[in-house]
């Protein structure tokens, strides 16, 4: 079943058949501020189990299983955030960050990775804030793009609703979206670790101000993620401690190469 929505001013009463297929357990399709997602309730273990298959992650895997939470308050709910991140997060959220903190003991075990991690995103997306309040939970988030290494492509509702027909039960539709993944930090303890860097804020669009973020928003939306520019400057003037990125296997075996 599909559902036609409109983003900017989404109608409760339209979105009703994904909330009662996410009180039954089922998974839906929706979309948040990075493309579209699958979703389920936080306490549907039928769900969870449903989104850990089709996104081929098993539970010994690395990557923990994100959640879309309602505010900074269920931030701190559901995940061990410390004092020195708080002012940071603050100036993220809502927006396109996935925050990888230590669970806390009210996430359901079967969300956790095997460092008992879970992952945390407050979108800033009308869609997402209306089901989370008609659901009453948090929504288990997985997004539909095969994988980092995939060529972007324009996602279409309809086909995502016939590519999966037997594994979701509602796909809402607000038109084509670009997939552009959201930001990865891993805040454990005092340091921040960048797992991967993604439509997040950069330091070239925020002194540039509110012209230059436009123009850059303008150029994905017609043109897509490879649109922006290849090099980033993320976080680079937003935090004190140092912000550790994950070395790069492939540029570090160029660089032997060399």
């Amino acid at each position: 079943m599909r559902v036609h929505v409109d983003a900017e001013r989404p109608n409760p009463r339209k979105l009703q058949p994904a909330v009662d297929a996410l009180k039954k357990g089922q998974v839906i399709v929706y979309p948040t501020d990075t493309g579209y997602a699958f979703g389920c309730a936080m306490s549907s273990v039928k769900g969870i189990a449903a989104i850990r298959k089709l996104k081929g992650l098993d539970e010994r895997s690395h990557k923990p299983l994100t959640m879309i939470v309602s505010g900074l308050t269920d931030v701190g709910r559901f995940g061990v955030l410390g004092n020195s991140h708080f002012r940071l997060v603050r100036r993220l959220l809502p927006g396109p960050y996935t925050l990888v903190l230590a669970a806390t003991s009210e996430v359901p075990k079967s969300m956790h990775n095997r460092h008992h991690e879970v992952g945390l995103r407050v979108p800033d997306h009308l869609v997402c804030r209306m089901l989370i309040g008609e659901l009453g939970e948090p929504l288990l988030n997985g997004s539909v793009t095969p994988g980092e290494e995939a060529t972007p492509e324009l996602e279409d509702a309809e086909e995502l609703e016939n590519r999966y027909a037997r594994e979701v039960a509602v796909t809402v539709d607000v038109g084509p979206q670009w997939p552009d993944p959201s930001t990865v930090l891993r805040m454990i303890g005092d340091d921040i670790e960048v797992l991967r860097e993604g439509k997040g804020t950069t330091v070239r669009e925020r002194r540039g101000g509110a012209a230059a973020a436009a123009g850059a928003n303008r150029a994905r939306r017609q043109h897509g993620p490879a649109a922006r520019p290849a090099g980033r400057w993320l976080l680079a003037d937003l935090h004190r401690p140092a912000v550790q990125h994950r070395p790069d296997p492939a540029a570090s075996a160029a660089a032997d190469r060399a």
